[in-house]
């Protein structure tokens, strides 16, 4: 259990460490406008969520959720949460986790 946690907090980090990486750019908030802060930050929440609640199945849809994104996105913004979204996949499996610690 506690293995699990400590993915999901790693992954949520990751998400954060992608948006602050992304918001640093002038010319993403110039072209796209405010609007992109909310969907850069939208893995970020996502991936905060099985932190605060550290159910298995919030962690199977935050990662549902954070794989979808990643996928969606992936031609613009949507490789910078890629590995977040691996990690929040490997907090969801208890016997990879297991073996990791």
């Amino acid at each position: 259990m506690k293995a699990n946690i400590v993915v999901t907090a790693l992954s949520f980090v990751l998400a954060l460490a992608a948006a602050i990486v992304l918001l640093k750019q002038d010319r993403l908030i110039e072209v796209n406008g405010q609007r992109v802060i909310v969907l850069v930050m939208f893995p970020v929440v996502v991936a905060l969520v099985p932190v605060m609640f550290p159910a298995r199945v919030v962690r199977i849809i935050a990662s549902v959720l954070l794989c979808g994104f990643t996928l969606l996105a992936s031609f613009t913004i949507g490789l910078f949460y890629l590995p977040a979204s691996l990690l929040m996949l490997l907090a969801v499996t208890k016997a990879a986790c297991r073996r990791l610690w």
